[in-house]
């Protein structure tokens, strides 16, 4: 598959040192192992190597979601890639999906679920920081996804706008005090996800939720270990994450709650 114009590559000079770029013409990109005009990457294939004009090697590569997640600028903590690839496969999120996303951050998820959703579904993504919202949109206009997101500066105890959605996920210090507006915007059978780092908030979100009635509730957490890949001395590496937080999901049930038969 050939480069254009437009196009987003993940330029890479080793495992570890990579850069996702657009390509523009007549632009470059530097590097500390000296400069790429974009112009020599027009009409080359992905996969390739190429040589700058230091006698620097690099690589060529059609980008992958986690790529996407790992090249936006973080004014918050961001959401690790094991979570977000379990949190969209849990939600069901797909081409088409409507989605509520409560707090935006940096826009790591954001920008997840935005690839995922597009070209007919949308994200509704709420953000109390006007600042954190703005790192956001900034890093959504980069990566051209601002179009599949609508970014809403709200305090989500309020409630949320949107009606019928598919998922609900709440990334919130105090998910339990939205879990009703939750229940309420979500379409029967629709699914709730939250993410929280300790077991008290744990126990708060499933109270909330049985009160609620949501239903097939589960918790758990994502794992990942990784491993050093030099020839002969593969190994766990050394320096790990060793937790990030808990995932809550459960399904909107269509019976009624004790408040919505008052």
């Amino acid at each position: 598959m050939k480069i254009k114009k437009g196009d987003f590559v993940l330029i890479s000079s080793s495992t570890t040192k990579k850069w996702m770029v657009k390509v523009e013409v007549d632009k470059e990109f530097h590097t500390h192992k000296g400069s790429i005009k974009f112009n020599d990457l027009i009409g080359r294939e992905f996969g390739e190597r190429i040589e700058n004009n230091k006698g620097a090697i690099f690589y060529l590569w059609k980008p992958l979601p986690c790529d996407y997640s790992g090249a936006i600028a973080h004014s918050t903590q961001i959401i690790y890639q094991t979570d977000i690839a379990q949190i969209i496969f849990v939600a069901g999120v797909c081409s088409g999906t409507r989605v509520i996303e409560a707090g935006t951050g940096s826009g790591s998820l954001t920008a997840a679920l935005a690839r995922y959703v597009k070209p007919d579904g949308k994200v509704f993504s709420y953000e109390i920081n006007e600042k954190h919202q703005w790192t956001a949109k900034k890093n959504l206009d980069k990566l051209g996804l601002a179009d599949v997101v609508e970014l809403k500066l709200r305090d989500v105890s309020e409630g949320f706008d949107e009606f019928d959605v598919d998922a609900v996920i709440l990334d919130l210090p105090n998910p339990w005090d939205v879990i009703s507006a939750a229940r309420k915007s979500l379409m029967g059978g629709g699914v709730l996800v939250v993410f929280v780092p300790t077991f008290i908030q744990v126990e708060k979100t499933i109270v909330k939720m049985v009160e609620e009635n949501f239903l097939q509730i589960e918790a758990f957490e994502v794992i990942r270990r990784d491993l050093t890949t030099k020839i002969g001395a593969i190994r766990p590496v050394t320096r790990i994450v060793n937790f990030t937080a808990f995932l809550v999901v459960a399904r909107k049930g269509l019976h009624r709650s004790k408040e919505e038969q008052k």
